[in-house]
């Protein structure tokens, strides 16, 4: 998969999560925010950033294996 395809796939991916994990996924691992500073944009508490966090990752993970799983079984690796 190509550096571009990659993205795409990621944005697409990111897109498939409800906004408030998504916002909170973008804002630490791709922005590279600290929690402090998402607590503060998102007007959140520290609590709150976590928990999203935390559940925007695993729901990327869940996503990543189904359409893994979709690419092979379809043979378009």
């Amino acid at each position: 998969m190509e550096e571009q395809e990659k993205k795409v796939f990621v944005r697409e991916c990111l897109n498939k999560l409800p906004p408030e994990y998504r916002m909170a996924v973008m804002l630490k691992d791709i922005e590279g925010f600290t929690y402090e500073e998402i607590a503060e944009i998102t007007k959140s508490s520290m609590g709150t950033v976590k928990s999203r966090l935390s559940r925007g990752r695993e729901g990327l993970r869940r996503i990543f294996n189904s359409l893994k799983k979709e690419v092979r079984e379809y043979g378009m690796q």
